[in-house]
């Protein structure tokens, strides 16, 4: 979302950024930079803020629905187009204020989360865009009564990389992981067992696992058991160019996941020529019949380990020049930002103004001293859990 409003902006577009500021860094951030740090720097972008304490974190959805529904209406004049973040209390703002702005809301991965918010808020949306055409489908064929002209597909963009590829062949396959070690969605227990047929069909390899999580130390515990203590390291989270200097000097990606959207690890490591070996997910899986996929996307069944060590043997039979070349042209084809902007663009262009007939909807009083009241309980417990260290 960052990336798409610095796009927009630095191309002439008014863009706003609406949020809440934190007065200090909320208990579920997890130390993440937030959404303000990201875009604070681009002077073409309004940032639109009020700041938020414990009694916003802890407090009821309609709560936080109505911090920003007034902070819309205090800052943007209806008819504008408003792009929603994943928050239901965000897409809550929709049916709040239906029928004075153009709400746009984005399904950015195959998991119910998204499909239940689109079904929800179906009525107050003017434009639902799908990430992938599994995502599409399945939102369609979940809620017959979606009007499918307002549904799209736009896979996601990134700020494609400098292109420097590493074009020599490295003495080992040299595979990386990148994103977050966890077991749900992810699958990063399936690297172990990858590795291990890799280390039985006597490849010759070193694997990167870059990234963090709550279960890295059960994930290293299954390395050292499985003998690839010295085959398997453990980078850490790296800052991102880091990431992308880790990307040129790698022969693959593996992706192991059970669902994604469209992961941004796929779309980085082919920009910056990496070949990806990815379970057949949401996605990626639509690029696989391109011209530029051949020599650098190869694809398995979620779950099936073999398969994905035959692929990664595979990539290792392409030079490294000509699967550079591929990638590249692959992710400047697909996932350039700029070709991102303009699918939204030709969307909003296509997209069914408001009706002129249609009220705006009626406005549900928010009980302010219950949300209070509940956040301030949630506080005191969470802070006496942390103080004491027992579960909250």
């Amino acid at each position: 979302m960052a990336d798409m409003a610095i796009e927009c902006a630095d191309n002439g577009m008014d863009v706003s950024f609406i949020t809440v500021v934190p007065k200090r860094p909320f208990y579920s951030s997890g130390g993440r930079e937030t959404l303000v740090s990201l875009v604070k720097h681009h002077s073409n972008i309004k940032l639109l803020t009020t700041t938020a304490g414990w009694e916003f974190e802890f407090g009821t959805p309609a709560f936080k629905t109505d911090v920003y529904s007034r902070l819309l209406q205090k800052n943007i004049s209806p008819g504008a187009n408003i792009i929603l973040a994943d928050d239901p209390s965000v897409w809550a703002v929709s049916a709040q204020l239906d029928g004075q702005y153009n709400f746009i809301g984005v399904l950015h991965a195959d998991e119910n989360h998204y499909y239940d918010l689109a079904c929800q808020f179906d009525s107050s949306v003017r434009l639902l865009v799908c990430v992938s055409e599994r995502i599409k489908r399945n939102l369609l064929s979940r809620n017959a009564g979606i009007d499918s002209s307002k549904v799209v597909t736009i896979s996601c963009g990134i700020p494609l990389p400098v292109f420097q590829p590493n074009t020599a062949s490295n003495k080992q396959l040299e595979i990386i992981y990148v994103g977050r070690i966890t077991q749900y969605q992810k699958r990063v227990f399936d690297i172990p067992a990858v590795c291990v047929t890799l280390k039985e069909q006597g490849v010759d390899f070193n694997m990167s696992i870059i990234g963090s999580g709550d279960e890295m130390q059960q994930l290293q515990i299954m390395v050292q058991e499985s003998g690839l203590i010295d085959r398997v390291n453990f980078p850490g989270w790296l800052q991102k160019e880091q990431i992308f200097e880790q990307m040129r000097q790698a022969d693959v990606l593996l992706l192991t996941s059970d669902f994604e959207g469209m992961p941004v690890a796929v779309m980085e490591a082919l920009s910056c020529g990496c070949g990806v070996v990815s379970t057949r997910v949401s996605g990626v899986e639509d690029y696989v019949s391109s011209p530029f996929a051949t020599g650098c996307l190869w694809l398995y069944e979620v779950g099936d380990v073999q398969s994905a060590a035959s692929c990664l043997v595979e990539s290792r039979r392409i030079l490294p020049v000509q699967k550079a070349k591929q990638a590249r042209s692959l992710a400047e084809t697909e996932f350039g930002i700029q070709h991102c902007r303009r699918r939204y663009l030709d969307a909003i262009d296509n997209m069914r103004p408001i009706s002129e007939t249609k009220l705006p909807a009626k406005k549900l009083p928010v009980n302010h001293t219950y949300s209070l009241l509940l956040s301030f309980s949630r506080y005191v417990r969470l802070s006496l859990a942390t103080k004491f260290k027992t579960n909250y």
